[in-house]
């Protein structure tokens, strides 16, 4: 089990369960509270993108299918009966999986959540500046953006006047 400690002050695995616990809401809140924690922020997105959709399909199948006067109203309670267990489904057996502390990830939108924690994670907020002289005699400014994955190659900004850079190239 994971016993690290977060922004919070919780162990990562009890905060993993709680991006769970009110589906999307605590999966928000946690998005917005825990900065530095890249197990929690995955679960807390995994949370957000896996029960939002869900809730907001709850509400508009039965409004659609359910304007087909008696059969519509049948299919309505059956896709909503469906729903409602996939939902609780994964709801338990994504709490059980974060709180062992696994970083279990659903089908398509584990690889969603992956993916924007690495876009938040990445970019200026984390990068570090370092200066170095270039051939020319003008200042290069090198930015090294750190990913959850990897950390991209340098890539230079050149600054012709002292203070202004002229050229950003992110990373690819």
């Amino acid at each position: 089990m994971g016993n690290n400690k977060t922004a919070l002050g919780m162990n990562e695995n009890v905060e993993g369960l709680l991006c769970y616990v009110l589906g999307f809401i605590t999966g928000i809140v946690f998005l917005v509270l825990e900065k530095e924690n890249k197990f929690v922020r995955f679960h807390a997105m995994q949370s957000v993108a896996t029960f939002l959709p869900l809730f907001v399909i709850s509400f508009v199948i039965p409004i659609v299918v359910g304007m087909i006067p008696f059969i519509g109203w049948a299919i309505s309670g059956v896709v909503s009966t469906l729903i409602t267990l996939l939902g609780l489904i994964l709801w338990l057996l994504l709490m059980y999986k974060a709180f062992k502390g696994e970083r279990f990830k659903l089908p398509v939108v584990g690889d969603f959540a992956e993916k924007q924690i690495s876009k938040q994670n990445g970019g200026i907020r984390n990068s570090a500046v370092a200066s170095q002289p270039c051939p020319s005699g003008h200042i290069t400014r090198c930015m090294r953006f750190a990913t959850l994955t990897q950390i991209a190659p340098l890539r230079s900004a050149t600054s012709h006047t002292p203070g202004t850079l002229t050229e950003i190239r992110p990373p690819p």
